[in-house]
């Protein structure tokens, strides 16, 4: 899949691995491993099939959004956009799940 960062600070954070911002320790090393994931992969099928990082659809008021655990507290949030046969992975947020 192509990922594209909507929030460029993340972009940073991910090009730029000396710097982690202001989330928790872990978090940034976690979204990293994630992104990476993301890339190897064709098709929803296969990027819901990644172990271990409960891949799924947000409901209600946030329908169309995607999330990936990034720690038990913490998910990427991103929008998958599909153009012809390229998947594109729309990176959106880094949240807290329980605030």
């Amino acid at each position: 899949m192509n990922i594209v960062f909507k929030d460029k600070n993340l972009e940073h954070y991910y090009k730029v691995w000396n710097d982690q911002g202001t989330y928790p320790k872990g978090i940034f090393d976690n979204f990293v491993k994630v992104v990476s994931l993301m890339q190897t992969v064709d098709t929803v099928a296969q990027l819901r099939n990644l172990r271990g990082l409960k891949i799924g659809q947000k409901k209600g008021n946030m329908k169309g959004i995607w999330s990936a655990r990034l720690n038990d507290s913490w998910r990427l949030e991103f929008t998958i956009d599909k153009t012809w046969i390229v998947y594109l992975v729309n990176v959106q947020r880094i949240s807290n799940h329980y605030q």
